[in-house]
């Protein structure tokens, strides 16, 4: 299972790693005006979707556990008494035995081969992806093209364990863009991820969210979990001139039901 980069750059905490972000989204050139959003002047910044702002990494160290030290004059004044007594030794193997008991099995899944198209039925979605990481200002990349979906690839590859993160314009300077019509799919609804070895992966929406910028748990978003996730990220809700991007996030939910391809 890939997990080298997985948690290097995400805003977390967990166990000995602190991770810290920052989530927003602009779309800098102008919005497309229907319903609720606000139509606004082109930028000559380049338009993001999900601008997940991905800041320092730092490790928070614990104390090392104290080492007792030798009494080299008590080891030598206390002799060890032999005994024909064993039972110590079955309670402490019977033990040993229970501790490995309860350990985690390791999950040996072979790793799904890299995305090569998003597609979701029920709104019309076949999308290309590019994969992006983080730019120079620490913020998740975004696709170059419109029409296209970026895959976080520092992260979960999608139908791994975790959660993968998937990237859409809401629209653009000239109209609706991929992730358009995002707030048209229903719980239950299939999304569906074609990879590069051919193999088709189906996800079901568990649930659908919109969130105020500040008010995204991106630990939900890009946490750990044991379970095959797929996170879409757009934009929604009302067009802040002053910020130069959208106030909400629409955020979809969905886990892996099959993995046959």
């Amino acid at each position: 299972m890939r997990r080298d980069l997985q948690y290097k750059l995400l805003t977390l905490v967990f166990g000995s790693i602190a991770l810290v972000m920052v989530s927003a989204c602009a779309v800098a050139s102008s919005p497309t005006a229907t319903g609720d959003q606000e139509p606004t002047e082109q930028t000559d910044s380049e338009s993001d979707a999900s601008d997940v702002d991905i800041e320092s990494v730092e490790q928070v160290e614990s104390d090392p556990t104290p080492v007792p030290e030798v009494d080299d004059a008590d080891e030598e004044s206390s002799p060890v008494e032999e005994s024909d007594d064993t039972s110590d030794l079955d309670d402490s193997a019977t033990s040993d035995d229970a501790s490995r008991d309860d350990e985690p099995e390791v999950d040996e899944t072979p790793v799904p081969g890299n995305p090569t198209r998003l597609q979701i039925d029920s709104i019309g979605i076949d999308a290309e992806f590019e994969y992006v990481g983080v730019d120079d200002d620490g913020n998740m990349g975004v696709p170059e093209e419109w029409e296209n979906v970026a895959w976080y690839e520092p992260g979960t590859v999608p139908g791994d364990q975790g959660n993968s993160v998937i990237a859409g314009h809401y629209d653009s300077d000239t109209g609706p863009a991929v992730f358009y019509d995002l707030n048209e799919l229903e719980v239950g609804d299939e999304v569906r991820i074609v990879t590069e070895d051919g193999e088709e992966l189906t996800f079901a929406i568990t649930e659908i969210e919109s969130v105020h910028v500040d008010d995204a748990d991106t630990s939900k978003i890009f946490g750990q979990t044991d379970e095959r996730n797929l996170n879409l990220i757009t934009c929604e809700g009302v067009w802040d001139t002053d910020a130069g991007m959208y106030d909400h996030r629409l955020i979809v939910y969905t886990t892996l039901v099959d993995d046959a391809g």
